[in-house]
């Protein structure tokens, strides 16, 4: 909520990834709940080296989720490192598996120019949308990477 106050103040795109590891469970029921541990923290330290040192990365509620937040960085920018990190994931899972594992990711670019500056970001509503994503990639089951821009039509969704 922070970084979306700052991007909104000083008028500043920034975008917000969702990165969902895919079958995660499979690597807790064949190796247990310690390589699960494991492997999140090597794909946490793997996904920070590909990000600049001004991007942030969190670990969500959900086991297998990954949050990134990208400040200062367009729709393109967003798209660019969603690939990269669809490329880390499933390549630490084919190096230490030998397995091929892949990623569902969601790009959401907030551009505060296009919404009501008397309110607040809407950053419930974005993570909302960012889950909603997910859901349709895994549907649909062919795509990895799903972006989407939020401009005023967010707003109807915080009522």
């Amino acid at each position: 909520k922070e970084e979306l106050l700052r991007s909104k103040r000083y008028g500043r795109i920034a975008s917000i990834l969702v990165v969902e590891i895919e079958k995660l469970e499979d690597i807790t029921q064949n190796y247990g709940t310690k390589e699960e541990e494991a492997i999140l923290k090597l794909l946490a330290e793997n996904i920070s080296q590909k990000l600049r040192r001004t991007d942030i990365v969190a670990k969500l509620k959900v086991p297998e989720r990954f949050g990134v937040i990208l400040p200062e960085t367009p729709m393109q920018g967003g798209m660019v490192v969603a690939r990269k990190l669809l490329q880390t994931v499933e390549k630490t899972f084919n190096k230490k598996y030998k397995t091929p594992k892949s990623a569902y990711i969601t790009v959401v670019t907030f551009d505060p120019s296009k919404l009501n500056p008397k309110t607040d970001p809407p950053a419930e509503a974005i993570l909302k949308i960012l889950e909603k994503g997910l859901d349709v990639l895994k549907e649909k089951g062919q795509k990895r990477i799903l972006c989407l821009l939020i401009d005023k039509e967010l707003e109807k969704l915080q009522d």
